[in-house]
């Protein structure tokens, strides 16, 4: 699915570009269908949705997921060193003091 559509969606002016291309193949889905996110998206500024963390994940056991893992890692290492005061605080306000038992 990649391979085929990517070119369609892989910047913001070939979306421009292929926007009837795109409009159609979304009118063509079916409910259970499955998709790629660029293909369903409208606009230049790709996924907004204000927490990607929470709402956007990757294939368990790839590439991809190994490498987030590790930049969430680090950067949950990052946070807690220049944050201790800030923890309770954050863990508080997410409800999620899962991430530092």
């Amino acid at each position: 699915m990649l391979d085929k559509h990517w070119n369609l969606i892989s910047t913001s002016k070939n979306i421009e570009k292929h926007k009837s291309i795109l409009q159609e193949y979304r009118n063509s889905l079916k409910e259970g269908d499955i998709t790629l996110l660029g293909l369903i998206t409208d606009g230049g500024v790709g996924l907004q949705t204000g927490n990607n963390g929470k709402y956007i994940g990757v294939l368990e056991n790839t590439k991809l997921a190994y490498r987030v893992k590790e930049q969430r890692t680090d950067k949950l290492f990052e946070f807690s060193s220049k944050n201790q005061n800030d923890i309770p605080k954050f863990t508080k306000k997410t409800g999620n003091n899962r991430i530092f038992k």
